[in-house]
């Protein structure tokens, strides 16, 4: 979704215009959220959908009368225009309705141009009466973008390995289900935006998705492609927190604690907004806990065995690309890989998993991973399951309660360690 916005052009030549005469001088948008009329399978047969409402007040500075194109884009850019399907669907459903007052505006729909930066945008006309204000409602239904991502920060600095605890990447894993709005648009205005305020009505959703997860199962077509490498992976996954993740702005929960809002006078316009639901690793109970630890752990014995073969070989008449190769993985097994995995690598991960339910550790050892995670400082509170926090807390205080010789002979936790 976007601002809507001056634009010039049309069909192939439609781009982002500008105009001096005409103000945008407050928007609101609210964005609630559906879940799909399915089973989410990740097929995208049903998906999610999100439901916008978006209110402008927009204001004729000149003495004349002006006929203006006003443009909406619904996604930010044309590398990923909306599938012909949907389009046709939003068309014909009128799902996507701009209206003034009691008039309705007849909108016609540009999938892409090869001038703009912008894909998928509705475009009407509207007229703006000497020295007056003009109401604008935009209303549309979306589908949300799923796909694999990174919990770590933007932008996403992927040479930081964690060297000296590689195993803490795997807790970066993550689906994402996103909603985009553009602001950029806003800047074709004259002037600056006085006012806008944007309103997330998250609550009831987020909690939907924490109870299904980012897919489904069709109990009438199992998975049967997937083999016990891929199965272990999705079991992961799907059994991990989901989180409200927000870009652009300083976004802060209201006093009912059921929506999140943004609030900016005056408006910029200059950072375009995100709003994404993330299906994360990091587990929701004991069950999520035991399996992420397993993964983890054979990833990682699985690293240590790939970095001791290529530094143990013997390297006649190589090459220095070898050579360089071997030195770095040199470099890998002294600061990260030497160490089996045990109570110390169990530790640091339970710390950051406290950390995301705003439980804090002072473990310096993740520091580094923490100030590059997008959910990281907490500032909203999460509950945490209570046997989760006992074992997540066992595991935090090994080295005041545990050495590696007894740790296995520990009663109170599920996991032998």
């Amino acid at each position: 979704m976007a601002n809507a916005g001056i634009f010039d052009g049309g069909g192939s030549t439609l781009r982002l215009g500008n105009t001096d005469q005409i103000q945008m001088k407050s928007e609101i948008v609210e964005i609630r959220f559906r879940p799909a009329d399915g089973l989410v399978t990740g097929s995208g047969k049903h998906r999610d959908v999100a439901e916008y409402r978006c209110y402008f007040i927009l204001e004729n500075l000149s003495d004349e009368t002006i006929t203006a194109q006003i443009g909406f884009p619904l996604i930010t850019d044309t590398q990923r225009p909306l599938e012909e399907k949907v389009a046709r669907r939003i068309l014909e459903r009128r799902e996507f309705s701009a209206k003034s007052g009691d008039t309705v505006f007849r909108t016609e729909y540009v999938p892409e141009s090869d001038q703009g930066e912008f894909g998928s945008v509705f475009i009407w006309e509207m007229e703006f009466p000497p020295r007056s204000t003009v109401p604008l409602e935009v209303s549309y239904q979306l589908f949300g973008y799923i796909g694999a991502w990174s919990t770590r920060n933007d932008p996403r600095d992927f040479e930081n390995d964690y060297i000296e605890n590689p195993y803490l990447a795997t807790l970066e894993g993550a689906f994402v289900q996103s909603y985009p709005y553009v602001t950029r648009t806003g800047q074709s205005w004259a002037e600056e935006i006085e006012e806008a305020t944007f309103i997330v009505h998250h609550e009831e959703f987020l909690r939907h998705l924490q109870e299904r997860g980012a897919f489904e199962e069709d109990p009438n077509k199992p998975r049967e492609f997937m083999n016990e490498e891929i199965r272990a992976r999705y079991a992961v996954l799907s059994s991990g927190a989901v989180y409200l993740n927000f870009s652009g702005g300083e976004w802060a929960l209201d006093e009912s604690g059921k929506c999140f809002v943004l609030h900016e006078k005056p408006f910029s316009a200059a950072e375009d907004i995100e709003v994404s639901f993330v299906f994360s690793i990091l587990p929701k109970n004991s069950e999520a806990l035991e399996i992420l630890l397993a993964r983890i752990q054979s990833q990682y014995e699985k690293d240590r065995e790939s970095a001791n073969r290529i530094i143990s070989e013997v390297l006649e008449n190589s090459s220095e690309r070898d050579r360089n190769r071997q030195v770095l993985f040199q470099e890998r097994w002294d600061k990260g890989l030497s160490e089996p995995f045990g109570a110390r690598q169990r530790k640091n991960v339970a710390d950051v998993i406290l950390e995301f339910y705003g439980i804090k550790t002072n473990n310096p050892a993740i520091e580094n991973f923490l100030n590059h995670q997008s959910w990281y400082p907490v500032t909203v509170e999460r509950t945490i399951d209570p046997e989760l926090e006992e074992n997540l807390l066992a595991l935090h205080s090994y080295e005041k309660k545990l050495s590696f010789k007894d740790a296995g002979d520990r009663k109170n936790s599920r996991f032998g360690f």
